[in-house]
């Protein structure tokens, strides 16, 4: 209850703002709920309502400025990862002009931890008679449950020291829509991977598998009859992409014991256009980059 009266009078604090604003910002962002260590962005939309043409320069003090503030669900303050960043340098916004950036927030915030977030975007100028705040953004952040797991040794090195080795987990989201599979590939210090595969279906197990390159095979229903399936490499760089469909027999992932290569077996490639309208379907990021490497703590 508590919670929900900070939101309102935050709410209201930024409509009563934005009232008056000559300027005002907005932010969203991609999804409600995030997988621990995957990439968070935010999009602002600025719009400019002053009559008179603004510009953000490098120094501050001879522009404007946009500020985040994040708070976690007890309302301290998130601690920020230390890199330096302005993400309205030499921005120019003339009368009228909306303008929408896209920021990769967790670039610069410490959104690891469980928890649940509010966002705040703060946007001012010196010709402004005051800064103006967006209205505060709620997303969570969860971790997810692992059904399978493979510790990796990297390939690669030669030598007669340790062999270094990496952690590659298929691990359950629950999410508004339902639950979906994703893949994560870390060592003790970094996440290199966080990757959406798709939903989970009763009755139809995901499959994986390692080859001999060390790369992670990964086969997922996305929709009635299609299966995607997906290579990875440890640095979680995707590496082949295909969409199958049943035809006869069902897709599954074989693997070659003498020579350590994996096969889809049954199915057929489905083709774009005929046996599904693209993108593969799939409940994946907009942006397709799986790769994070982010630093434990």
């Amino acid at each position: 209850m508590k919670n929900r009266i900070k939101t309102l009078v935050f709410g209201i604090i930024a409509v009563c703002s934005m009232a008056n604003a000559q300027i005002t910002v907005d932010v969203s962002t991609e999804f409600e709920r995030y997988i621990a260590f995957e990439p968070v962005r935010v999009t602002v939309t600025l719009k400019n309502i002053s009559g008179q043409t603004l510009y953000f320069g490098e120094d501050a003090t001879d522009g404007g400025h946009l500020i985040f503030e994040i708070k976690n669900l007890k309302g301290i303050p998130v601690s920020t990862s230390g890199k330096e960043f302005d993400p309205i340098a030499n921005l120019v916004l003339s009368p009228g002009v909306v303008k929408t950036l896209v920021v990769p927030i967790s670039d610069y915030f410490v959104l690891q931890e469980e928890d649940d977030y509010h966002l705040t975007a703060r946007v001012g100028h010196p010709r402004l008679s005051s800064d103006y705040l967006s209205t505060p953004k709620l997303f969570q952040v969860r971790d997810g449950i692992e059904v399978w797991a493979h510790d990796v040794g990297f390939p690669g090195i030669e030598g007669d020291g340790p062999i270094s080795t990496r952690r590659c987990t298929l691990n359950m989201f629950h999410h508004g829509d339902g639950d979906f599979y994703y893949l994560q590939i870390e060592d003790h210090d970094y996440v290199y991977a966080v990757a959406r595969l798709g939903p989970r279906v009763q009755g139809i197990r995901p499959q994986c598998d390692i080859d001999a390159l060390s790369r992670v095979h990964t086969l997922i229903q996305a929709a009635p009859r299609l299966f995607r399936y997906r290579v990875f490499d440890l640095n979680g760089d995707l590496k082949m992409d295909s969409v199958y469909i049943v035809e006869n027999t069902m897709p599954r992932l074989i693997n070659d014991p003498d020579v350590g290569r994996i096969l889809v077996y049954g199915g057929k490639i489905a083709v774009d256009g005929v046996d599904y309208n693209g993108p593969a379907p799939v409940p994946e990021s907009k942006t397709p980059e799986s790769s994070v490497k982010r630093k434990k703590k």
